[in-house]
């Protein structure tokens, strides 16, 4: 089972206004827009640490 949380985020104008651009060309809802690059980010970086800390050990 997914459990989901609602958060509540002010964005900047200019900012809500990219996000509601890049959903639009996606096809996908603001929400759904900003849980993807939510994942890439978190996920990236996760993946960035764990190769530097691969790394420190050797």
């Amino acid at each position: 089972m997914i459990m989901t949380e609602l958060l509540r985020v002010r964005l900047p104008a200019t900012l809500k206004e990219l996000l509601r651009q890049r959903a639009r060309e996606d096809g996908r809802s603001m929400n759904g827009q900003l849980v993807q690059i939510l994942k890439r980010h978190l996920y990236k970086n996760a993946a960035v640490l764990e190769s530097t800390s691969k790394k420190e050990c050797v």
